[in-house]
């Protein structure tokens, strides 16, 4: 990754199903590296929508204790792991690509 890069960067983590009360405002996260065919964009500005509400309210995944057809997770597949940090709707620039990502798309 290019070395201006910073270590960590300001996210807002989910850390369990719930209400609003389980976002958390973290300026420690680790700023991840791109996969081989991955772009890393620094985000300028960023919005909720509604598949961010309702992943944090655990409506894709299966309720605790309902019995589900196939005793499997909710209907999406796998429950999210956590701590994670949503938002899908986001814009910035390219600051840094995989190894097999063309470079000039920074």
């Amino acid at each position: 990754m290019p070395s201006d890069l910073p270590d960590s960067m300001t996210a807002m983590v989910l850390t369990g199903f719930g209400g609003p009360e389980r976002l958390e405002l973290r300026r420690d996260v680790p700023v991840p590296e791109p996969g081989p065919d991955e772009v890393l964009v620094r985000v300028a500005a960023s919005s909720v929508n509604n598949t961010d509400i309702n992943t944090r309210i655990g409506w894709y995944a299966a309720e605790p204790g309902r019995p589900d057809e196939d005793d499997g997770p909710g209907w999406s597949g796998d429950a999210p792991a956590f701590p994670r940090i949503q938002g899908a709707d986001a814009c910035g620039r390219i600051v840094a690509v995989g190894a097999a990502t063309d470079p000039r798309r920074i």
